[in-house]
């Protein structure tokens, strides 16, 4: 039998309170235990100010650090997410999504959200000593988020390593 020893090296998660990053979490706190894990999340003016209260609890229930940071002032969007002149797309079911999203982006795309999320984690983990940032993005929710592709993934990491000098 073997028993999987925990790292014991601090990360940071990007968490957003949704399902993927709170996967991520507890992903990351499995790995590394909650005592070596600071989630953050980003006040970048949504209109539904449930994710930041459910991320908040979700860190206090998994029992980590957990900073919220304002970058508000820092995003400007026409999504509906944080424009309150634009209203929310409403689908009846998945095949109706596709059918009116097509090959085009979703409407809550907000431009360059995770690259900003990413390049303040990077920030916060180089400052920390963190070597490790998680983060839960979805490629198949349909949406057309190019921000959430394993590509960008891949070029964000190599982008941070090198902005850095980790190449």
């Amino acid at each position: 039998m073997s028993v999987n020893k925990k790292q014991n090296e601090p990360v940071i998660v990007v968490l957003s309170g949704g399902q993927d990053s709170t996967t991520c979490l507890y992903h990351a706190i499995d790995v590394h235990g909650e005592e070596n894990v600071l989630a953050i999340s980003f006040n970048y003016g949504q209109k539904h100010k449930i994710e930041l209260q459910s991320a908040h609890t979700i860190a206090s229930m998994a029992g980590v650090q957990h900073e919220i940071i304002d970058v508000k002032d820092n995003l400007v969007s026409m999504s509906p997410l944080t424009n309150p002149e634009v209203h929310l797309e409403q689908y009846k079911n998945f095949e109706q999504m596709q059918d009116v999203i097509g090959q085009r982006r979703e409407l809550t795309f907000v431009p360059m959200r995770n690259t900003l999320f990413l390049v303040i984690a990077a920030n916060r983990a180089e400052v920390l000593g963190v070597k490790k940032i998680y983060i839960g993005v979805c490629e198949e929710d349909n949406a057309n988020y190019t921000d959430c592709t394993y590509n960008f993934i891949s070029c964000a990491e190599r982008l941070i390593n090198e902005s850095l000098g980790y190449n």
